[in-house]
């Protein structure tokens, strides 16, 4: 039988692999300082194999892990091992809000008070400028969109702050030429509703 077929047979059998290992080596290492360290470290490694069976009275205090370093198993105790909490805290919601006092300013002066909580988080968001916003209420309490249906033109206050309403401009009045226009269009030439227009500028300084 040639050496091949010797370690085939070898390989086949049911002898324990580190006993294999053992006899190959001594079979085809004839060098006694390799073999004895090739030896040393397959018997290392059988004993680092070593670990606690899964259904042993242990396995609920002990676990069998393998280490980078070695590559063996290692045990390891969890009798002791303290479960950290990973749930995510519970966020409780302030009830009341610290509501600053431009924006109660704003407030008590907008004509539709609704969503308050949310109006405060939009006035922080936008940090307006008070004097602007309450000059700017003064004249759209007034304007007939507003006014119109006993105020359901208004807009909330969130949406009045979101869009930055208090940067609006009022509509400026018609002119003279352009009432003239409305109530008798196409009648008169452009001369002549100027005319008309420059009569009734001078009438009002007159006054």
């Amino acid at each position: 039988m040639t050496l091949v077929q010797k370690i085939a047979a070898l390989v086949d059998s049911n002898i324990e692999t580190e006993t294999k290992v053992a006899i190959i080596v001594q079979t085809i290492v004839h060098d006694d300082e390799t073999r004895d360290r090739i030896w040393r470290s397959v018997e290392a490694q059988r004993k680092r194999k070593t670990y606690t069976p899964v259904n042993s009275p242990e396995k609920n205090t002990r676990s069998a892990e393998k280490s980078p370093e070695t590559g063996g198993y290692i045990n390891i105790d969890l009798s002791n091992t303290e479960t950290e909490n990973t749930d995510p805290p519970i966020l409780r919601r302030n009830p009341k809000y610290n509501y600053g006092a431009d924006f109660l300013s704003f407030w008590n002066a907008y004509p539709r008070r609704v969503g308050k909580g949310a109006a405060w988080r939009a006035w922080q968001r936008e940090r307006p400028d008070l004097a602007q916003v309450l000059g700017a209420l003064a004249w759209q309490t007034r304007s007939a969109e507003w006014c119109r249906e006993g105020g359901t033109y208004v807009p909330h206050p969130t949406t009045y702050i979101n869009h930055r309403r208090w940067e609006d401009e009022p509509k400026k009045p018609p002119s003279p030429m352009h009432l003239a226009q409305a109530v008798v269009p196409n009648a008169l030439s452009r001369e002549e509703l100027e005319r008309i227009a420059a009569s009734w500028d001078n009438a009002k300084g007159d006054e």
